[in-house]
């Protein structure tokens, strides 16, 4: 399945959403103005989500998993690049799952965090940037093995938030150097 090459989306309950497929690409469309999420992916794997606007929707781009039932990896091997998003009630965009590239997103100005990544391993976020969102910029919760480099948050409520619902040290063992940046200055996790 492949969406895109310029399509515009606008109104209604959910934008584009995508359920227990694998191997799609959404690419270089404008979607706006959705109660809901602007793109969500649910139970997919090995995904292309590039080149898209989303703005003034319930929520960004967000591959949703079962985080109620204790299923965090459920969208893996998914890869969003040169995204842009904004505005949105919610947040820019929210990941779970294993092995998901970010890179190259801007994030700005969303009523939520601008990135959240809840649960999965080892997921990688390369030059995105983070700013003016109205929780956190980039936020990972029970996560390890997360890679982070080149990222930038500012004007966020809190930039930089890294957290596990469990008791579990591992949870915590991530790859962030000091090429991530909070308000022009570097991260030391």
């Amino acid at each position: 399945y492949s969406q895109g090459d310029g399509s515009s989306y606008s109104y209604g309950t959910q934008g584009i959403y995508v359920e227990a497929s694998d191997g799609n690409s959404i690419l270089r469309n404008s979607i706006s103005d959705f109660t809901a999420n602007g793109i969500l992916f649910a139970f997919a794997d090995s995904n292309s989500i590039d080149g898209n606007q989303v703005y003034n929707c319930g929520g960004g781009i967000y591959l949703a998993g079962d985080g109620a039932n204790g299923s965090y990896s459920s969208n893996n091997n998914n890869t969003l690049q040169g995204n842009i998003i904004s505005y949105n009630n919610g947040n820019g965009i929210g990941i779970t799952g294993d092995g998901n590239l970010l890179e190259n997103n801007e994030s700005r100005n969303n009523g939520g965090s601008g990135i959240d990544i809840i649960g999965g391993e080892n997921n990688t976020l390369l030059d995105n940037i983070a700013d003016n969102n109205y929780y956190e910029g980039i936020s990972v919760w029970n996560a390890p093995g997360t890679l982070l480099r080149d990222n930038a948050m500012s004007g966020n409520q809190v930039n930089f938030d890294v957290a596990s619902m469990s008791e579990y040290f591992e949870d915590y063992n991530m790859d962030i150097d000091t090429s991530n940046t909070v308000e022009g200055h570097p991260i030391y996790y």
